[in-house]
């Protein structure tokens, strides 16, 4: 584990991502912050378009931000899809 930690001696790629990321901290959170509310205001979207038409599936906002997150991280389960043209929109 510590010799991991040794290569940022001797790794000028490492170094200059750790001095970028420290100089644009600032940048970096502002920019986390819009995207988590934007999630958040997308989630609730999708929440009210679905639960009518899927209940079951959707039965609550963290639900839908969950499937928000596997389907956008990976290629999704498949289990759970929208049926609605609005939701598929």
């Amino acid at each position: 584990m510590f010799r991991i930690f040794k290569i940022t001696r001797y790794s000028d790629t490492i170094k200059l991502f750790a001095q970028v990321i420290k100089s644009k901290q600032e940048e970096i959170v502002i920019a986390m912050f819009i995207d988590l509310i934007l999630f958040v205001t997308s989630a609730s979207l999708m929440y009210f378009t679905k639960h009518q038409a899927q209940p079951e599936n959707f039965p609550h906002i963290p639900a839908v931000m969950w499937w928000g997150i596997i389907t956008l991280k990976t290629v999704g389960y498949g289990d759970i899809y929208p049926i609605t043209s609005n939701s598929r929109f």
